[in-house]
């Protein structure tokens, strides 16, 4: 299993590479954490007040290069949807925004296994 040192390693790695590659430089790098969670990824606000954007990823998931590359792009959705002024994209986490995106990425860069993380049932 890798340590936390090696896989933030690897996030800082692919937030910089996918953010160039896949959304044009839009995003800006949010603390990348490493913690045991109940989910693989979590896009969040840390901090008082909610000011700190934060994305979140569990070794017990994401313990690959691989594993850590796909949840962490699934996770730059979630950023890329949140800096929408659209109260209904917000709302709607794997929604028809972020299936779009989702779609988009696999297409364009041929990326599959991205689709893998589109969950089933609900959209919200």
């Amino acid at each position: 299993m890798a340590t936390s040192n090696k896989i933030l390693g690897w996030m800082r790695e692919i937030w910089r590479e996918e953010n160039a590659r896949l959304f044009d430089g839009k995003l800006t790098r949010p603390l990348l954490r490493v913690a045991k969670m109940e989910f693989a990824g979590l896009h969040h606000w840390t901090g008082k007040n909610d000011k700190r954007e934060t994305i979140t990823l569990d070794p017990n998931y994401c313990n690959t290069k691989l594993m850590v590359r796909i949840v962490l792009i699934h996770e730059m959705i979630h950023q890329l949807q949140y800096i929408q002024k659209s109260k209904r994209t917000k709302e709607e986490q794997h929604g028809r925004f972020f299936r779009r995106h989702i779609v988009r990425i696999a297409v364009d860069f041929n990326y599959w296994p991205l689709v893998a993380t589109l969950p089933n049932g609900k959209k919200k």
